[in-house]
């Protein structure tokens, strides 16, 4: 596998950052702690295989002419939510929140191009991050791929019955370490991993697909296939695809609250 040339894949020499202020331990790579950096200055979210994106100057997820799914409209059953009632906050809530689910159930004939998984990597790489550390990296393997049939035999049983009918698998990879030392690139590396994967999440329902993640896998088969550095860690996948026409969501269930009280 040859990985592309992107600051954000952890086999590339360039991405190595330098030791982290010890008073600013999420500062990036160049040392500076810029809370949004210039549009030419963002790193790309590798991906080998050719399903990879290409670092772009705008946030808008243009994808080079890709065709894509419009949102669906907001319609009464989006705006309950399930189990809201008029008034309630899930009213307010974006429909593309409202419809999120989970499937475990994929269309087989639907494919992904390389555009629109381009198009998932950029709205992952345009997440937030604790002093703008980008401390992620990604890699796409479409189904019927090579590396998707290389992938596969390593998930578990669990996760081997649904996830390879996905159109996509993306494998999600946390900057953990500074390279050859034991101190944290970011305290928050696996959070801010967390947010770019939840933009991808949001960006393919957008599109009219749908994301299951997953870590039921040999995480260090994987990080063997991939070739990751030791200071790279494989945290988890995400399914990507549009469900099965017989697929259906099912009821949602939410905790009552999140707020926490003194």
């Amino acid at each position: 596998m040859t990985p592309r040339p992107a600051a954000t894949n952890p086999t590339d020499p360039s991405a190595r950052p330098h030791p982290p202020d010890a008073d600013h331990p999420a500062r990036d790579a160049r040392g500076r702690a810029d809370a949004e950096p210039a549009a030419d200055e963002r790193t790309t979210a590798g991906a080998a295989g050719g399903a990879g994106s290409t670092a772009r100057g705008d946030a808008t997820g243009s994808s080079g002419g890709a065709s894509l799914s419009d949102p669906a409209e907001d319609t009464p059953a989006d705006r309950a939510g399930g189990a809201a009632t008029d008034g309630e906050p899930a009213d307010e809530l974006l429909p593309v929140l409202r419809r999120r689910w989970s499937p475990r159930e994929w269309d087989p004939s639907h494919e992904l191009t390389r555009s629109q998984v381009d198009v998932l990597l950029e709205a992952a790489r345009w997440a937030p991050s604790a002093g703008n550390s980008q401390p992620w990296a990604f890699h796409a393997a479409r189904r019927g791929s090579a590396e998707h049939s290389e992938m596969a035999p390593l998930l578990a049983a669990s996760s081997r019955r649904w996830a390879p009918a996905a159109s996509l698998i993306v494998v999600n990879i946390c900057h953990r370490f500074v390279e050859e030392t034991d101190w944290d690139y970011s305290e928050f590396a696996a959070y801010d991993l967390g947010q770019a994967v939840a933009h991808l999440t949001i960006q393919a329902h957008s599109m009219g697909l749908a994301c299951r993640q997953f870590a039921a896998f040999d995480r260090d088969a994987v990080r063997e296939l991939l070739q990751v550095p030791p200071h790279w860690q494989v945290m988890t996948m995400t399914a990507v695809g549009r469900p099965a026409p017989h697929a259906e969501a099912g009821t949602r269930s939410r905790k009552p609250d999140v707020t926490r009280t003194r």
